[in-house]
């Protein structure tokens, strides 16, 4: 999608959101104006935000880590502490706080340690990891992502496998 296409679609979903279901396809009848590219596209975003079931109900707001090295001294406000703080993932993604956390899972900062920057790494919650569904879920939404190129959703870099669990290796 180019940006001039998300400019015009963007608002129309964030205010879709805002409205009751029930009176959604008025709005987006009128907020369209008869353009239905925008109007399908909108529709297509709001069918994936009532599957997505919100991955963080606890998305990060505020000022970015450093994006050379995540040493954890000038790291994002919000960051907070996780037990896996120091690990190391597939050998070389070192783990420094925890982003965010819903109830599907969460997202970790962490540093790649070879070309020394910061990434995402989001997870499914432990008490989900023993269900397939999650796990397919999870490398369901990294396919989907990682075909899009757009400067408005994160870059999905790769999937991880590593102790029973799958990390999608995203951009931070």
């Amino acid at each position: 999608m180019t940006p001039e296409r998300w400019s015009r679609v963007s608002p129309i979903f964030d205010a879709a959101l805002e409205v009751a279901p029930q009176n959604r396809e008025a709005f987006l009848a009128e907020a369209c104006a008869g353009d239905e590219d925008v109007l399908l596209e909108v529709k297509r975003l709001l069918a994936e935000d009532e599957r997505a079931e919100g991955f963080l109900d606890q998305p990060v707001i505020g000022p970015r880590a450093p994006t050379e090295g995540c040493n954890g001294s000038n790291s994002a406000s919000q960051a907070t502490k996780t037990t896996l703080a120091g690990k190391l993932i597939h050998g070389r993604f070192a783990i420094r706080a925890r982003l965010g956390a819903g109830g599907m899972g969460e997202v970790l900062l962490a540093e790649d340690i070879k070309l020394k920057r910061c990434v995402a790494l989001k997870r499914v919650a432990p008490k989900m990891r023993s269900d397939e569904c999650y796990r397919e879920r999870l490398l369901h939404e990294a396919r989907r992502a990682s075909a899009i190129n757009n400067p408005h959703i994160a870059q999905v870099y790769d999937v991880l496998e590593e102790d029973d669990e799958t990390f999608l290796l995203m951009e931070y």
